[in-house]
């Protein structure tokens, strides 16, 4: 179908060590993020290049997101759990740092370009 993920993921902000609610096995249980959901990579593809030239996250969420929910908000999703979300969008936002952007990710649901909160 399309790709999952392409190039390196970019940060905004400061990086660093991220701050994780921690599971009884060790593994991140809940995280805080933002997201923009489009419905295709081309379109996931042109955000990130928009973010690297500077744009604000949160005005390009509003500007293009599918995602009547969280659209109004800059994207912001707010408070995840692996349960509340497909495996790939779930995968990609506990590998990412403390403000930084992933990549496109493909789920059920288009394309993601997601940012890291907490």
């Amino acid at each position: 179908m399309g790709k999952e993920h392409a190039g390196k993921n970019i940060a905004h902000g400061k990086g660093g060590a991220s701050s994780r609610s921690i599971g009884p096995h060790g593994a991140t249980s809940k995280i805080k993020v933002s997201h923009i959901l489009v419905a295709t990579f081309k379109q996931a593809e042109e955000i990130i290049k928009d973010l690297q030239k500077g744009a604000k996250f949160e005005d390009l969420a509003k500007k293009h997101s599918t995602d009547t929910t969280c659209k109004a908000q800059g994207g912001l999703l707010g408070t995840i759990e692996k349960q509340n979300v497909s495996e790939e969008f779930w995968d990609a936002a506990t590998s990412l740092r403390i403000n930084e952007v992933s990549d496109p990710i493909q789920d059920h649901k288009g394309f993601h370009v997601i940012k890291r909160m907490l």
